[in-house]
């Protein structure tokens, strides 16, 4: 589960999955900001306690621009559990100062999810390597994918020179259902498969391994490189199911790209399997279809071995070919 403490964020990423929930480059004082209060989030770490959940997760936006973002962080350690931030690693000295003298690796860990060097300013680079530096081995480095001809090789050198995690969280851009972002079609799978073994397997040979998130069909790798992609991860599974966000008004949804599908409260629901299997259930028709034609009949997909790619995928590749536009309707999602 992932708590939304805010949705500002400082950038403007064309593929980024939250684009529905978030203000993307909102830099206006002007506008209205959303931060989530003390009080809820005291009630969402009620919620995880009674799950049995050690893990605080918090998002954005970009989550280190909540004015009480460091009384945030304390509360979740003070509380008993470790915490990991999303972040895009450009912070301001107010933060910097508190992650460098407060908390170890032990307590707090940071995914810094990052693009390519051509996408980012100076000023950007620079912020950047500031947090590198305060961050250390308490942190890995992320990257999305979002189209065929990216490179990852800039992230060693990170790695190497600020002692971070020898490991990339590797996100693949997803279709957001109802809001328009950046994300590879069912086309260029394939070619993003072979590129992404090509570059797996120089980072494995400088022991850095990738570590895959959610919605990568198996079917985007050729068989013959299965083996590789093993070797050359922390573990590969093809998955897609509930991650669960909650908002800063503590509205949880089954995750960003179905960002408007299923939203209720969470305190309406006892604990988070409670939650889950409720997505779980509503979600299961969509899910059993698979993004692509392909899937209707493969194997991995009707063993469990392959999730089918992302749901939303799904219902993007569903819409654009002329299905019936009330499936979500008449599936009561």
């Amino acid at each position: 589960m992932n708590l939304i403490i805010t949705d500002v964020c400082n950038r403007s990423c064309p593929y980024c999955f939250a684009s529905q929930k978030v203000k993307l480059g909102d830099n206006d004082s002007d506008k209205q900001r959303g931060y989530i209060s003390l009080e809820n989030v005291n009630t969402y770490l009620d919620f995880l306690e009674n799950s049995n959940v050690s893990e605080l997760k918090l998002l954005g936006g970009e989550p280190t621009l909540h004015p009480e973002f460091n009384n945030i962080i304390s509360l979740g350690v003070e509380r008993g559990f470790f915490v990991t931030v999303f972040s895009n690693a450009i912070w301001n000295d107010n933060v910097l100062n508190f992650v460098s003298n407060n908390y170890g690796p032990e307590q707090i860990g940071f995914v810094l999810n990052i693009n390519e060097p051509q996408y980012q300013s100076a000023e950007e680079k620079q912020r950047q390597q500031k947090c590198f530096e305060a961050v250390g081995n308490s942190a890995r480095v992320g990257f999305n994918i979002y189209n065929e001809d990216f490179d990852i090789q800039f992230i060693a050198d990170i790695i190497v020179q600020y002692s971070l995690k020898k490991s990339v969280r590797l996100g693949l851009a997803h279709p957001i259902v109802g809001t328009n972002n950046d994300f590879p079609d069912n086309e260029s799978l394939s070619k993003i498969g072979d590129r992404l073994i090509e570059q797996l397997e120089i980072l494995e040979k400088k022991d850095i391994l990738g570590a895959f998130d959610c919605g990568f069909p198996v079917c985007m790798f050729k068989e013959e490189k299965l083996g590789s992609l093993f070797k050359c991860s922390t573990g590969f599974k093809s998955t897609c199911g509930p991650i669960i966000d909650v908002g800063i008004d503590l509205t949880a949804w089954p995750c960003f790209p179905l960002g408007k599908l299923c939203n209720v409260k969470l305190t309406d629901f006892d604990n988070r399997d409670h939650l889950i299997k409720y997505y779980e259930e509503k979600l299961a028709p969509i899910k059993a279809l698979g993004s692509m034609d392909e899937c209707l009949n493969c194997k991995y997909l009707k063993r469990g071995q392959c999730c089918g790619g992302c749901i939303g995928r799904t219902i993007r590749n569903w819409t654009a070919s002329g299905g019936d536009t009330r499936l979500l309707e008449k599936l009561g999602v």
